[in-house]
C-alpha cells in the first residue's frame, strides 16, 4: 500500500516521494491544480438541479479552487480535503 506522500506526488505525475515536502514551494504560484472549476460545474448542472442543497466532497483539494468557485456559482456547500496542511491553510 502507498503512503499518503507517495499517493500524492504521483498523483501529480511524479516518481519520487522526497520530493513531497517541496510541493508547497514548487506550487506556490497556482491556485488551480487538478480538475478545471468549470468542468465540474457542467457536471453538477447536468446531474442536478437543487443546487442550494447540495453538498460536494473535494477530495484532493488543492488550494480550494473547485470548492469556492462551485460554491459561488451555484450556492451549494463544500468540503475540502487535501493531504498538504500548506494548500489547506490557503483554501
Amino acid at each position: 500500500m502507498k503512503t499518503i506522500e507517495e499517493s500524492v506526488v504521483t498523483a501529480m505525475d511524479g516518481s519520487d516521494k522526497e520530493l513531497f515536502p517541496f510541493l508547497p514551494y514548487i506550487l506556490q504560484d497556482l491556485w488551480e491544480i487538478g480538475a478545471d472549476p468549470g468542468a465540474i460545474i457542467k457536471l453538477i448542472n447536468k446531474h442536478f438541479d437543487n443546487h442550494k442543497g447540495l453538498k460536494v466532497l473535494d477530495l484532493g483539494c488543492g488550494k480550494g479552487a473547485v470548492s469556492v468557485k462551485v460554491s459561488k456559482k451555484l450556492g451549494c456547500r463544500c468540503f475540502g480535503m487535501d493531504a498538504i496542511p500548506e494548500f489547506i491553510e490557503f483554501a
